[in-house]
């Protein structure tokens, strides 16, 4: 459980909340990246790498920016991601 609770920490740290809602918690852009809620449910951890690595690479349409994470960024972001169900 190491890697969600850090990712859930990057997940604070690059403010992800900006641009996405979940649960109750939104920011002030959260239309434009949209919610989470239930993405554990509805990805996989292949799929979750690739979009936080390459976000067109698995959405085209995606306005998500590439972002700058390392490698146990990343990991640990879809660690968290797959535990919001």
């Amino acid at each position: 459980m190491a890697g969600a609770e850090d990712g859930k920490k990057v997940f604070a740290e690059k403010k992800c909340i900006n641009c996405h809602s979940l649960g109750s918690e939104k920011g002030a852009m959260a239309k434009l990246g949209g919610p989470l809620d239930a993405v554990g449910s509805k990805r996989d951890a292949a799929w979750l790498k690739g979009y936080f690595t390459d976000p067109k690479s698995q959405l085209p349409n995606a306005k998500m920016p590439t972002q700058k994470l390392t490698e146990k960024q990343v990991e640990d972001l879809v660690q968290y991601m797959l535990t919001v169900k």
